[in-house]
């Protein structure tokens, strides 16, 4: 994951790239992202960058997941 200071940096460093000429896959290649990358970064309606949702998003308990009961019998046979 990419933290928001960093992202603002590379998309910044890119525009700059392209207003001096360079093309646009090309400094997004230099800059180590893809371009689609870029474009998901930037919201399309405010050409903000985007903050990385991905840590705050909810999530389903994965059905192999163990119960509580198991994994302390799973912790506590382990010991022995």
């Amino acid at each position: 994951m990419t933290a928001l200071q960093d992202r603002t940096t590379v998309v910044t460093l890119i525009d700059e790239a392209v207003a001096a000429g360079a093309g646009f896959c090309r400094a997004c290649t230099t800059a180590g992202i893809d371009r689609r990358t870029y474009r998901r970064w930037l919201d399309r309606d405010t050409g903000e960058v985007r903050i990385d949702a991905r840590p705050d998003t909810p999530r389903e308990r994965p059905s192999q997941a163990l119960c509580v009961f198991r994994r302390i019998v799973t912790n506590d046979s382990d010991a022995t």
